[in-house]
């Protein structure tokens, strides 16, 4: 999903309800092999941010570590992030 079609849904999801502006926003996610929950996380920040190739993401997607970052390693893409920090 590009930003501007996330504005647009939010903006028709006000329209279609005023109510929904006072709610909190959370992102939800799928995890586990065998047995899948859809969790949600807290969205605390939107920022630009580099994503690098991983085999052990759905979107094929993941950030480094700040603590194993490698300056070396090139970014896949940037991508607008609903952040948890």
């Amino acid at each position: 999903m590009r930003l501007g079609e996330f504005i647009q849904k939010a903006q028709e999801l006000i329209e279609s309800n005023p109510d929904v502006e006072d709610m909190e926003v959370m992102a939800e996610y799928d995890y586990g092999d065998r047995c899948h929950t859809r969790a949600l996380i807290d969205i605390e920040d939107v920022e630009v941010l580099d994503a690098f190739s991983s085999g052990y993401s759905n979107s094929g997607l993941a950030l480094q570590k700040e603590d194993s970052y490698d300056s070396e390693r090139e970014a896949e893409t940037t991508v607008v992030a609903l952040t948890q920090m």
